[in-house]
């Protein structure tokens, strides 16, 4: 699995990926914001293939539309939070180093 730059943002992954980060419930979702603010706040990154590393490693996941799917769906959510943190840096609303 992926080795994140902090171990809290190895936990916050971990916390929202050992649930049922597919389903989108808004617990999910909540843990899966919470993950993407740390990974954000310490400079850090997931990949689609360390995605599908996590999956093979921690899911039991043998749909390949599904995986398919839920990596496009992660990615995209966490492109589109990347470009409004961005934003929202670059106006100087938020403090994120």
């Amino acid at each position: 699995m992926k080795t994140f730059k902090s171990k809290t943002t190895e936990k916050k992954f971990l916390q929202w990926f050992n649930s049922f980060p597919e389903s989108w419930h808004p617990n999910d979702y909540e843990r899966f914001h919470s993950f993407i603010t740390e990974l954000f706040d310490n400079n850090d990154f997931i990949t689609e293939s360390e995605l599908r590393i996590a999956i093979s490693e921690l899911k039991e996941w043998k749909d390949k539309d599904l995986i398919d799917e839920f990596i496009e769906e992660v990615t995209s959510k966490i492109d589109e939070i990347s470009l409004y943190y961005e934003y929202l840096k670059e106006r100087k609303r938020i403090n994120i180093t």
